[in-house]
C-alpha cells in the first residue's frame, strides 16, 4: 500500500480506433478493487497537451476548475460536448459536414479555428459558461448556418475576420459577447432576440484587447415582451450600425452604446452609461432616462408615447 497523503499518478493510454476505454481501479484498507473516484484526486491548475479528440457520442470533459489546452476536436453530428467548471481550449474544431453540433459547457470553452468546409451547420449552445469563437481565418461562411444560444454566453472575438461567419444568431435564453483582437470588429450577422438577454462589448479574453469598437451591422429585432440589455466595458463601444426595433424594449445599462440606424422599440430605459443615437429614437410607452445615464440624439428626433 501507499503511505497516507498525496501521490503523483501517471497513466498512459492510447486508443487507435474502435470503442475501447480505460478504467482505473484501486484498493485500500477496508475496501477491495473498485473504480478510482474523482473525489480522491487533487485539482490541478494547468494541463497542456496536443491530444486530438474524436467526439462520436455525447461526452463530458471534466476540467475540475483548471485550464486544459488540447489539440483539435472533431465533433460528431448530433453529439453534445459538455464541460465542467474551468477552461478548455482547442487548437481547432472540425465539423465534418452538414448537421447539428451541440455544446453544454459550465465553464469556458474556446473552439479555436472552426473547419466546416462551407457546410450548412446548426450549433446549439447551452450551459452557463462562455463559448468563445475566435478563428483567425474565415469560418462558418454558409448563409444557412444557425447558432442557437439557450444558456450562458456566446463570445465572438472579431478582428480581421468575423468568427460568426454568415450565421444567424438566435438569442433564446443566452447572451452575446463581442470582442476584438485587432481594431474595430464588424459583425454582419442577423440577430434575433427571442428572450430577454444582453449584448455586451468587452474584453472576454480569447486574444481580445481593450478599448475597441464592436459593431453589429444587421437590423436587430426585439420580440414582444422581451428586453435587450446593451452595455460595454473595458473601454469598448457597442455600436448598432443598423436599426434596433421591435415590440420589446431596449435597456442601456453601462458603458458607451451607439445607435447609428435609429431606435424604435416599445420601451427605452437608460439605466447607466450613455446611448448616442445618430438618428431618430422612438418609444411607444415613453422614454425613461435614469439619472445615471445620458441620451444624445444627433441627427433626428426623440419621441415618446
Amino acid at each position: 500500500f501507499l503511505t497516507a497523503g498525496y501521490h503523483d499518478i501517471d497513466i498512459g493510454f492510447y486508443e487507435g480506433g474502435g470503442g475501447n476505454g480505460l478504467i482505473v481501479d484501486w484498493q485500500g484498507p477496508g475496501f477491495g478493487f473498485q473504480n478510482l473516484p474523482n473525489t480522491v484526486l487533487e485539482n490541478f491548475d494547468y494541463s497542456d497537451t496536443d491530444n486530438a479528440i474524436n467526439l462520436t457520442v455525447s461526452s463530458t470533459i471534466d476540467a475540475r476548475g483548471a485550464t486544459v489546452n488540447l489539440g483539435a476536436i472533431t465533433m460528431g453530428t448530433g453529439a453534445t460536448l459538455s464541460t465542467t467548471a474551468g477552461i478548455v481550449n482547442f487548437t481547432q474544431t472540425n465539423l465534418p459536414g452538414a448537421g447539428t453540433f451541440a455544446y453544454d459547457n459550465a465553464g469556458s470553452l474556446n473552439t479555436g479555428q472552426i473547419n466546416d468546409a462551407g457546410s450548412a451547420v446548426i450549433i446549439n449552445k447551452a450551459g452557463a459558461g462562455n463559448l468563445t469563437l475566435n478563428g483567425a481565418n474565415p469560418q462558418l461562411t454558409n448563409a444557412a448556418n444557425v447558432i442557437n444560444v439557450t444558456g450562458g454566453r456566446l463570445v465572438a472575438v472579431g478582428g480581421a475576420n468575423n468568427p460568426l461567419g454568415s450565421s444567424t444568431i438566435n438569442l433564446n435564453g443566452g447572451s452575446l459577447g463581442l470582442s476584438s483582437s485587432n481594431g474595430a470588429a464588424n459583425f454582419d450577422n442577423p440577430i434575433n432576440v427571442l428572450q430577454s438577454t444582453s449584448i455586451d462589448a468587452a474584453n472576454f479574453g480569447g486574444g481580445a484587447i481593450d478599448g475597441q469598437t464592436s459593431q453589429i451591422n444587421s437590423a436587430l429585432t426585439v420580440a414582444a415582451g422581451q428586453t435587450l440589455t446593451a452595455e460595454s466595458s473595458h473601454g469598448y463601444t457597442l455600436r448598432f450600425g443598423n436599426s434596433v426595433s421591435g415590440a420589446g424594449g431596449l435597456l442601456v445599462d453601462g458603458g458607451t452604446v451607439e445607435a447609428v440606424g435609429g431606435v424604435s422599440v416599445n420601451s427605452l430605459v437608460i439605466d447607466g452609461g450613455s446611448l448616442r443615437a445618430a438618428n431618430s429614437v422612438a418609444s411607444t410607452t415613453g422614454t425613461a432616462v435614469n439619472l445615471a445615464g445620458t441620451l444624445v440624439v444627433g441627427n433626428g428626433t426623440l419621441t415618446g408615447g
